[in-house]
């Protein structure tokens, strides 16, 4: 690197094999919205009580997350399990945000419950 002024240009800067990058999923849904955040919905987890295990991630708005109405899957897991946790991973977002957050959050996480599809994305409501 250059000398400018009697020190190297990008002195300070500690870029090395020791250096760890982590990726929180903050991090993924922040990069995703930036600062634009409007509207009623929301993304929230599912979680198994016992084991702390993500078993369902879902978008919704208004009571969604406490619905108890759901598929076949769902129902057989939670019939198994009893009682799980509901999280609210994060809110105040248009539908096209929301979407857009569960779907790296569902590829992210792999939950047993949500259904697997085409890994095409399909955007609602964009035209």
């Amino acid at each position: 690197m250059a000398k400018r002024g009697g020190k190297r240009e990008g002195a300070g800067r500690k870029f090395g094999s020791k250096q760890r990058v982590h990726i929180k999923e903050r991090d993924i849904y922040n990069d995703l919205i930036g600062s634009f955040k409007t509207g009623k919905y929301y993304v929230y987890y599912h979680i198994n009580k016992e084991t702390k295990e993500v078993f369902y991630i879902g978008k919704g708005s208004n009571y969604r997350a406490w619905d108890k109405e759901r598929g076949d899957l769902w129902q057989d897991y939670v019939s198994n399990v009893g009682e799980y946790n509901i999280k609210i991973i994060c809110a105040n977002m248009s539908e096209l945000e929301a979407f857009a957050i569960e779907s790296v959050l569902i590829k992210h996480h792999n939950p047993s419950c949500n259904i697997k599809s085409n890994p095409t994305i399909f955007v609602p409501n964009a035209i």
